[in-house]
């Protein structure tokens, strides 16, 4: 029979019969051969170790090879002890539990199954290798313990080691470990054993259970089995050394008496009956299996599963031995009253939080909990056939998805996913669906299922409403250009809003920038301030609150103002940072606007001020004739003072007008042609002047315009080609019609043929008091308001404004306006003086 295949009652009965014979053995060596000695509980090692360590070790220029050695050499005695020496091993071997023998070279002369497993070889391949070529990452720690081992001849007991085996690199793995030496009948240490029993799945067990809610100390602990033998003829009991562990008493007392009310003292009072009962029985030649509870030295009390097996007996009926196990349940048995405690527990804690759990078993239907019949709108434990519980209440548009997670399940694979499911009134109930790998027989069939179902409904619709204000939250960072961050400690990391990554035209897929990266988004001229004024205030949990400079990627310097403030635990420590980022460069543009348009209204105030303050001065004080040509001269200047702080006032409250909405373009159907002509008509004496003539070609068709509000856009433009023309000169005006898309347009253009304007300048002119040059106000006039006038008119018109120049050869000043469906295309050429 497979070892692998025998139930628990057989090995504990070979591990009896084993017993038995080592007893045998050991009364046959007292009698005539002194060289065979048992291992004793305090460490000895028996000779049987010493004589197979002996027969394996090889010279090392020799190849090993354990065939070599025959088995008809040995004796009958030495065969026998062959055998035990093979069935320990074996045995170990059912037991998970790993034995070995290195030479005084650490060479391996002989593994069990277990251990070879464990490190990932086969047993030949061990057999006459070095413990560091094979296991290199472990020899470092048992190869210091060996040496000491050798030298003070004293075992090792129970010693947890970790390291990494070839059987799975990269994990950890864990052991509980005892080495001891070997030694010869001249008691010389001629090798090492070694017990290992791997733990690391109880480690890991265990780390998992400590965040358990019950707070369960072990769900997987390797079990404590003792085994006794009573010898009816010596009248003594043996306890192997677990027993003794059990019982918390000390392995090397003396061996106790075969006393009923010996071993009574160890009973509970409320078991003694049904210990008495085992007794009984075990003397009537039968077996037991109860639990009882035991009473340790100090006063606990330990449950455990006592064990007996029929009794030997010899030909004339006389009672022998009797042998018996004693397993500490004591866990089990706590573990068995929590789980009973905890199933009411368990199921209003499923009520609570509405999740509910399934099963389903080979051969029997699938089972619900009764949160599970809530969260469907059923009521617990109502009659429905498997196909219905599995299927009925999915939502159509979930059925593919509840599919792919059955499938996945019976295929050896966990799922989860969100579904829908409707219950009987009609309310369709979102669930968050898990299904654990299934369990397979060993014809690979599926025979268990787990999953649980957690009523997700609420979740949902929060994280609809959370996403509704995550989106709101985006928009209005995005129309007020205020981007937010955090910074966390503890993972150094830093997560931006998307607005912040606009901010500073950055890619929303990419990690937030730190440390360097982050400084080169900064201007280098403003480095100190994010250093003093940011970085060092909030590094004292201090908020802070400063204006940099940023470069972006394409070179554009943007301002931005940074706000931030630490955050702290509640022990008072600094965990991180949170803040906010705006983009101030509108803000900043406008501030400068304001800082220029109160020098250039000063300015344009302060100097027809001061010209009509000096005329009049010395008009008021008669130091000089009105009458006279300088009095006339001085009021003529006063005038014209006048003249152009009423231009300039106007052309503010025109503009300021237009730009709040607070003028009404009221549109009606104009002819283009008889709008220029009426500018014209009102420029020809400033023409006049510099012997300026107008040269038209005009593409006429009905317009929706404002008439007074176009004619003023016409004068503008008139008169700034007018005043930076030079004499004798023609400003050419064309008009024509366009199509762009399924839309018709009129553009306008007025061409001179002065100076020009710089390229970097033809957009600032449409801008407040913006002037090609500061000294035009002064010596061409004008406010510099005219044209951010003209384009606030033709803006509000549907059209656009724009100017094309050439430096030494004039400018071209367009705009575009919207035109009627019927429109006609009748086109006008010809000079006007």
């Amino acid at each position: 029979m497979d070892d692998r295949t025998k139930t628990k009652e057989e090995l504990i009965q070979e591990l009896q019969e084993l017993r038995a014979e080592v007893a045998t053995l050991k009364q046959n060596s007292s009698a005539g051969n002194s060289s065979f000695r048992l291992p004793r509980v305090s460490g000895n090692y028996s000779s049987t170790l010493a004589t197979k360590t002996q027969l394996l070790q090889l010279q090392p220029e020799k190849k090993f090879n354990p065939k070599v050695i025959e088995i008809e050499n040995y004796t009958g005695q030495q065969l026998h002890q062959e055998q035990l020496f093979a069935g320990f091993f074996n045995a170990a071997t059912q037991s998970n539990i790993g034995l070995f023998i290195v030479d005084k070279n650490f060479r391996f002369l002989h593994i069990n199954q277990t251990l070879a497993d464990i490190n990932g070889y086969s047993i030949e391949f061990h057999l006459g290798k070095y413990l560091p070529d094979l296991l290199p990452g472990l020899a470092p720690t048992l190869t210091p313990l060996f040496q000491a081992l050798i030298e003070t001849r004293q075992p090792i007991s129970n010693l947890e080691v970790s390291g990494y085996v070839p059987s799975q690199p990269g994990v950890l793995r864990h052991w509980i470990n005892s080495f001891f030496p070997i030694s010869n009948s001249t008691d010389d240490s001629i090798a090492i054993g070694g017990i290992v029993v791997e733990i690391t799945e109880y480690k890991q067990a265990i780390e998992a259970l400590r965040q358990s809610e019950f707070n369960l100390r072990t769900a997987q602990r390797i079990a404590h089995v003792g085994s006794w033998h009573w010898d009816c003829v010596k009248n003594t009991i043996t306890w192997s050394e677990e027993m003794y562990q059990i019982h918390g008493l000390d392995p090397n007392q003396p061996a106790l008496q075969a006393k009923v009310k010996e071993i009574e003292r160890f009973i509970h009072p409320d078991d003694l009956a049904e210990y008495q009962k085992l007794v009984d029985r075990a003397l009537a030649g039968y077996s037991f299996e109860t639990d009882l509870r035991i009473i340790r030295p100090d006063g606990e009390i330990r449950y455990i599963e006592a064990r007996g097996e029929p009794g030997v007996f010899n030909e004339q009926g006389e009672l022998l031995h009797l042998y018996g196990t004693a397993l500490d349940v004591t866990d089990r048995k706590q573990v068995e009253q929590a789980l009973r405690q905890s199933e009411l527990a368990l199921r209003e804690a499923q009520r609570v939080a509405h999740v509910g759990s399934w099963q389903w078993e080979k051969g029997k239907k699938i089972t619900w909990s009764e949160e599970i019949y809530r969260i469907h709108g059923l009521e617990p434990n109502s009659s429905l056939s498997d196909l219905e519980k599995m299927s009925k209440y999915i939502h159509p548009d979930d059925f593919d998805l509840y599919q792919e997670m059955q499938k996945a399940a019976v295929t050896g694979k966990g799922f989860e996913c969100d579904l829908r499911i409707i219950r009987p009134d009609g309310e369709v109930r979102y669930v968050e669906a898990r299904v654990e790998p299934a369990i397979f027989n060993e014809q690979g069939q599926a025979i268990w299922l787990f999953g649980t179902l957690l009523d997700v409904t609420d979740r949902k619709q929060v994280e609809a409403q959370l996403r509704q204000s995550e989106a709101n939250l985006a928009r209005a960072q995005k129309i007020a250009h205020i981007g937010s961050w955090e910074y966390d400690i503890a993972s150094q990391i830093c997560t931006w809003s998307e607005e912040l990554y606009r901010i500073h035209q950055l890619d929303p897929s990419q990690p937030a920038p730190v440390g360097e990266k982050m400084d080169c988004l900064i201007h280098p001229d403003d480095l100190w301030i994010d250093r003093q004024l940011v970085k060092a205030r909030l590094a004292a949990g201090k908020p802070c609150e400063a204006n940099l400079r940023i470069v972006r990627r394409d070179g554009e310097m943007r301002y931005i103002e940074v706000r931030g403030e630490p955050v702290f635990d509640y022990q008072g420590q600094i965990t991180g940072w949170v803040g906010t980022v705006m983009d101030i460069t509108e803000q900043h543009k406008l501030e400068c606007l304001k800082r220029e348009f109160v020098s250039i209204v000063s300015h344009e105030l302060r100097t027809p001020l001061t010209s009509m303050q000096v005329a009049l001065s010395l008009l008021d004080q008669q130091l000089v004739d009105p009458t006279s040509e300088d009095g006339k001269g001085m009021i003529h200047v006063a005038a014209e003072g006048v003249d152009r702080l009423v231009r300039l006032v106007n052309d503010i409250l025109d503009l300021e007008r237009l730009d709040s909405g607070k003028v009404n373009i009221e549109k009606q159907v104009c002819c283009p042609a008889n709008l220029i002509q009426y500018a014209i008509d009102q420029m020809k004496d400033l023409a006049n002047k510099s012997n300026i003539k107008f040269q038209l070609s005009v593409q006429s068709c009905p317009i929706p315009a404002d008439p007074d509000r176009l004619i003023q856009v016409l004068t503008n433009l008139l008169s700034n080609a007018i005043r930076f023309s030079p004499v004798h000169s023609t400003i050419q005006i064309h008009v024509e019609t366009f199509q762009e898309t399924s839309a018709k347009f009129i553009k306008f253009m007025v061409k001179d043929s002065g100076r020009g304007i710089p390229s970097d300048r033809l957009e600032s002119i449409f801008e407040r008091f913006q002037q090609v040059d500061a000294s035009d106000s002064r010596q061409k006039g004008g406010s510099g308001l005219g044209l951010a006038i003209c384009r606030s008119i033709i803006g509000q018109h549907g059209g656009r404004i724009w100017a094309e120049s050439t430096l030494g050869k004039g400018s071209s000043f367009y705009f575009t306006l919207p035109i009627l469906e019927d429109d006609r295309n009748g086109k006008e050429s010809y000079s006007a003086d």
